[in-house]
Order: C-alpha cells, then structure tokens, then sequence
C-alpha cells in the first residue's frame, strides 16, 4: 500500500523596501564593526610605537612601528577574518540580485523568459 505524502509550502515574499531596508542593515553591520576594530587597531600599534619612542630614543620610529605590527597582528588579522566569515552572509542578502546574474543571464532559455516578461510588463504600461 502507497502512501502519498502531502506536504504544504510556505513562501513569504516581503515588499521591495522591506528587502532594501534588510540589505542595508546587514551591510551596515558588517562594514561598520569592520571599521571600528581596524581603526582602532591601528590606533593601539601607533601609540604603542610612539611611547616606545618616547622611552626610547635610539630607535628609529619604521623598526619600533614594524615590531609593534608584528606583535599585534592578531588585532589586524581579527577584522579580516570577520569580514571574510560574513561574506556569505552578505551574498544570501543580495541573493535576489545575484541569482539574476548567476542563473538567468548566462542562461539562453530564461534570458528568454525574462525578456518575454519585461516586454510583457513594458506592453500593459504602454496600454495603462
């Protein structure tokens, strides 16, 4: 005896500002902290390369700047890596937008279809 599953599907589909607004945000709080850990990295490397000058006088401030970068690499490295694993995240925000230009333009059947739609929209304004 066969059993014949049936399942429902949901799909919610939010008005275009409501996706601009998510693009946005997400955007926003990916480059921002990005910018506020690197910028205050290199803040830290700096002033800790001009006390090391201040207390001592016979460096020379490119040798105490490049040892204070080689120490504290891991608050360069930090920001990077957070960017980097919140890429992904960034391209499923934008995945309306690249889905076209993965999927459907190097496609010959759905460039079809999408010009076959666009002139359809472009004739019922034509007609309004």
């Amino acid at each position: 005896m066969k059993i014949k599953e049936k399942r429902i599907s949901c799909i919610i589909e939010y008005p275009s500002a409501i996706h601009v607004i998510n693009i946005i945000i997400n955007s926003f709080h990916l480059i921002v902290p990005f910018i506020i850990n690197l910028v205050s990295a290199i803040f830290i490397i700096i002033m800790n390369a001009r006390q090391r000058i201040a207390m001592q006088k016979t460096h020379k401030y490119k040798e105490v700047l490049n040892e204070q970068i080689k120490q504290h690499k891991n608050l360069l490295i930090g920001p990077c890596v957070l960017v980097i694993l919140g890429i992904p995240r960034l391209i499923i925000t934008y995945s309306t937008f690249t889905y076209f230009y993965l999927f459907v333009s190097p496609s010959i059947r759905y460039k079809e279809a999408f010009r076959k739609s666009i002139n359809q929209y472009r004739n019922t304004i034509k007609r309004r």
